[in-house]
């Protein structure tokens, strides 16, 4: 009996999900550029955001919050699964951790809601 489509080629959109992603384990000397180069390729891709930071528990030492946007919720979704351990170095043990943010840029939903 031939199998029907299959559905597990396209992930599920979670009810969380979100047009930006929040990408944590981005080395420290990464660059919006490299960023790009990497989300780039997936269809929907919009921008990136790298926002440098101070640690509070470690003052002196900087971190990145890293943000992507995408056109909708499941081009998002699916580059956050093709990506998901994704290592920008050769000796990175943990990869790239990329969840939906917790909100949508506040331009974006103005748009929307007009």
């Amino acid at each position: 009996m031939q199998q029907p489509f299959q559905t597990n080629l396209y992930p599920n959109i979670p009810p969380e999900a979100s047009n930006t992603l929040y990408v944590e384990g981005v080395p420290n000397d990464a660059t919006d550029r490299e960023i790009s180069h990497i989300f780039r390729p997936f269809p929907g891709f919009q921008s990136t955001r790298l926002l440098q930071k101070e640690s509070k528990q470690n003052p002196g030492r900087t971190y990145y919050l890293c943000f992507v946007e995408f056109d909708n919720k499941f081009q998002s979704t699916v580059a956050m699964h093709a990506l998901q351990g994704y290592r920008m170095e050769k000796n990175d043990a943990k990869g790239l951790n990329i969840t939906f943010a917790k909100s949508e840029r506040k331009e974006r939903k103005e748009k929307s809601s007009s």
